[in-house]
């Protein structure tokens, strides 16, 4: 996540100092990357919703969802980096954001996958009949 928001910031204009887990624009505030920031968490989310789903196409959605996820977390870093320099004071839930734009991003795949390409069992013109529940009557 430093690098690319690094290269997007050199790309504005923005001279920036870096470190293993943190990046600044030269005179201002830094934004440090935790563990929780990578969005990992996120990240098995999607997985565990595409695998656990019965459907076809499973990899290309997982490898667009995690790069979707990915590129949306670099912006994320780039803008948070960004905030910090035009406003050194300012308090931005940056992870609350975060999460909530990638929970959206994975609900937007999903339903696209389950519309497009979920099982043909899903998508099946001849619905079998529902199964009829037997109640005993009590007396």
């Amino acid at each position: 996540l430093i690098y690319p928001s690094k290269f997007i910031l050199a790309l504005l204009g923005f001279d920036t100092v870096t470190t293993y887990n943190s990046i600044k624009i030269v005179g201002s505030g830094g934004v440090r990357i935790a563990f929780p920031c990578l969005g990992m968490e996120i990240i098995f989310s999607l997985m565990a919703l595409i695998i656990a789903y019965p459907g076809k196409n499973k990899k290309r959605y997982l490898i667009c969802g995690v790069l979707g996820i990915h590129c949306i977390n670099i912006v994320r870093v780039t803008g948070l980096t960004l905030l910090k320099y035009y406003d050194p004071g300012i308090k931005f839930p940056g992870h609350d954001v975060f999460n909530l734009i990638c929970y959206s991003f994975i609900i937007l795949i999903f339903y696209w996958w389950v519309k497009n390409h979920s099982s043909d069992l899903l998508k099946s013109e001849h619905k079998q009949p529902a199964s009829t529940l037997y109640l005993r009557k009590e007396q």
